[in-house]
């Protein structure tokens, strides 16, 4: 757990640093971590929520307090030079848990991946943007849609951010925080790759004269709204959100061998440890039936980084 007290003095440091730059701004500091036993009665005294949570137990739990309070938050993420923005919890739009069903596997912490140090600021700019839009009532609030940015690029794009029919959090199916999962429980059970369990790779440079054979399925086991925003052509789009317990049933792999045809299989995701913890769950059962699988080795990141003048496909919003 982290220490307490150096917690306390960074938010007693922030909370003067605001007051310093607008003196009219009433702040109320909190000096407990935010968790399922004080999440609802935090937020439901506000209209609205920013989120600057570092760590995705924390966002689910924001999450269920908000649906539960009825208020929005606007949700947004960075990664190296990437950031994402969206509002979340609006009547009739999607919340955290639409938008990620189950925690991505593959989240590296901004110490190991790094972020540009103009870019939480940029972040943090629209953010507020989206709440004064809110609250004042003007323009059009990112509800539904999300934002992605790559200022390495400065590309922009808007992708749909759809309400999902099978969602607990807004078909109401709890009544207070802490009664859906927001840890690891409701991750996706997979093996954790290890020397005894390693699995067959391909470049992105091999892949490109893979896929020009025809003789290669490319299967995106990204969620839905990742597939969304981009993916390899041809590709087919099966979550490993949808597997259970290591597909110990075997309904995930028949869905997989339904779409695949025979062909051989390349896994992908976006920086390849999903899609090689899913070849590692499911290796044994494809060696069985002779189909021979790998996984695309640093994902759609690397493969863009390698093919920048080969399409991803992208649906229109």
């Amino acid at each position: 757990r982290p220490n307490i007290r150096k917690f306390r003095t960074l938010s007693k440091f922030g909370a003067a640093a605001i007051a310093r730059l607008n003196p009219n701004i009433n702040i109320k500091l909190y000096t407990e971590f935010l968790d399922e036993s004080n999440a609802y009665d935090i937020v439901s005294f506000y209209d609205i929520v920013l989120d600057g949570c570092d760590n995705l137990k924390t966002r689910y739990v924001l999450n269920d307090a908000c649906k539960l309070a009825g208020i929005p938050f606007v949700y947004s993420s960075i990664y190296r030079f990437e950031a994402q923005l969206t509002v979340l919890g609006m009547q009739d739009g999607p919340c955290y848990r639409c938008l990620f069903p189950e925690p991505p596997a593959d989240v590296p912490t901004c110490g190991d991946a790094g972020v540009l140090g103009m870019l939480p600021g940029i972040a943090g700019c629209m953010q507020a943007t989206e709440a004064v839009k809110y609250i004042v009532g003007f323009g059009e609030v990112l509800s539904g849609r999300m934002l992605n940015l790559d200022l390495a690029t400065h590309d922009y794009d808007m992708v749909s951010v759809p309400c999902r029919a099978d969602c607990p959090a807004c078909a109401g199916k709890f009544s207070k925080v802490g009664e859906l999962p927001s840890e690891a429980v409701c991750g996706l059970d997979l093996p954790a790759p290890s020397p005894a369990q390693e699995v067959p790779i391909v470049t992105a440079h091999q892949l490109r004269r893979q896929i020009s054979s025809g003789k290669t399925a490319l299967v995106d086991v990204r969620d839905n709204f990742e597939f969304m925003y981009g993916h390899l052509p041809s590709s087919i789009s099966i979550p490993v959100s949808l597997m259970r317990k290591a597909d110990a049933d075997g309904k995930y792999l028949d869905r997989i061998l339904q779409q695949t045809n025979g062909h051989d299989i390349v896994f992908y995701c976006k920086s390849g440890l999903r899609s090689k913890n899913v070849l590692v769950a499911l290796k044994k059962r494809l060696d069985e039936k002779n189909i021979k699988a790998s996984s695309l080795d640093g994902g759609v990141v690397q493969w863009k980084r390698e093919n920048p003048d080969f399409p991803v496909f992208k649906f229109n919003t």
